[in-house]
């Protein structure tokens, strides 16, 4: 009989600790995915609050967690952007542990070169968040500094807490003139051969930091005006069996200016 209780101790001893082991011991991490499901964007983590069950009886362990405000320059220069052509929407993936409710507030990004005075720079969201079947979906615009604030409730002993998110956007204009008579290719100039050289790919490595994605492979430089270069590149989005295409990316010293998708064969007809 002593065995016998000895080995159920024993027992509960193990589930209490793969409990412990099971438990997320943190907020989950935060993705943004596409409205097909692709992986789009992955968020940087603020500060936290989390409760999660030890697995011994009752009893619960927390973390706290404080990190820096979303205006803070260390967000910009520290957090990969999401390059948007327009306002879009996204999902909000938070590995399937899902929050009861999503609070968004977001400024311009103006607000890093005055970071002293973020209300001045805040703007006002109506309805950006909205709920998808079991998760929520986000509208973001270029330009902006996004905070994302999650909270779990605490119930049915399950980890519970609250979350801050980073998301920060950049804009690309992606316009074509009205009037081709507007359109002077005469003024580029053109490379004796399209080989990258050091001082472009630098360029060009350099303006593309931070951009997530898709992945833009240079394949030839075919031009410079006003200090802007034209890169041909093999572009692939960024999630299992994409397809690669190919894009122009326009890129300068402060970053990229411009990027346009070829579609070859919308192209091929007249």
């Amino acid at each position: 009989m002593k065995q016998l209780i000895a080995l159920i101790i024993a027992a509960l001893l193990l589930i209490g600790a793969a409990c412990a082991e099971d438990a997320m011991q943190k907020p989950p991490s935060l993705s943004l995915l596409n409205m097909d499901g692709t992986l789009s964007y992955i968020t940087m983590s603020g500060s936290y609050s989390w409760e999660y069950p030890t697995g011994n009886a009752d009893e619960w362990s927390g973390v706290e967690a404080c990190g820096m405000g979303p205006t803070d320059p260390y967000v910009f220069e520290n957090t990969q952007h999401l390059l948007l052509e327009d306002t879009a929407a996204f999902i909000l993936d938070f590995q399937d542990y899902y929050p009861e409710s999503v609070h968004a507030f977001a400024w311009d990004n103006a607000v890093f070169n005055d970071s002293q005075n973020p209300d001045a720079w805040q703007i006002a969201l109506d309805d950006v968040i909205n709920p998808l079947d079991d998760r929520w979906t986000i509208t973001l615009e270029p330009g902006r500094v996004y905070l994302i604030q999650a909270k779990w409730p605490h119930k049915d002993k399950k980890e519970s807490g609250n979350a801050d998110y980073f998301i920060v956007t950049d804009g690309v204009m992606n316009t074509l003139a009205e009037n081709t008579d507007d359109i002077d290719d005469a003024e580029w100039n053109l490379p004796e051969t399209i080989e990258m050289t050091e001082e472009i790919s630098t360029i060009f490595n350099r303006a593309m930091e931070g951009l997530v994605g898709v992945n833009y492979e240079p394949l030839g430089y075919l031009g410079e005006k006003d200090g802007v270069y034209c890169i041909l590149c093999r572009a692939t989005v960024v999630y299992p069996g994409a397809k690669p295409y190919y894009a122009l990316v326009y890129v300068n010293d402060t970053g990229v200016q411009n990027i346009w998708d070829i579609w070859m064969d919308a192209h091929s007809k007249k």
